[in-house]
């Protein structure tokens, strides 16, 4: 797998003669400074006959929720982080778990071979937005 490139699979089982299986595949792909496109694809191996009763924009819904509840936290800590510089970046983001072995393996990758920066093929400015509020972030009507 490409090192840009972060696939998390997340999945519950519970317990029983059919176990109940449910996972969640989540794909981020970084585009350009500052603009990632995520992925994320629910499964599950129960309930199946709720996918020809409700419409699968509901679904697209539902999973922003999932996004956005996250989305102002990395706004904030992707400022801090602009703002420490990028040789400095494990002193402001502790990653001490396992889930994030992902994460410090490509920071490590990154500085390996590219110095910490992603090339991406042209200059430019790497200066962010001022800090939005929520409600910004998250109104994709007007944005």
């Amino acid at each position: 797998m490409c090192p840009s490139l972060s696939a998390h699979l997340i999945y519950g089982n519970s317990r029983g003669k059919r176990p109940r299986r449910l996972f969640f595949i989540f794909i981020c792909i970084p585009v350009s400074p500052g603009n990632s496109r995520v992925i994320f694809i629910p499964g599950r191996n129960f309930a199946i006959w709720i996918d020809q009763v409700v419409p699968r924009w509901i679904y697209h819904i539902r999973q922003n929720l999932v996004i956005d509840s996250d989305l102002y936290l990395l706004h904030i800590e992707e400022k801090k982080l602009m703002e420490a510089g990028f040789s400095n970046r494990q002193k402001v983001c502790f990653v001490p778990t396992k889930s994030d072995a992902k994460v410090v393996a490509f920071r490590k990758w990154l500085k390996k071979y590219s110095g910490g920066r992603i090339n991406w093929g042209n200059e430019f400015n790497v200066s962010l937005l001022p800090t939005l509020s929520r409600e910004q972030l998250t109104d994709r009507l007007f944005a």
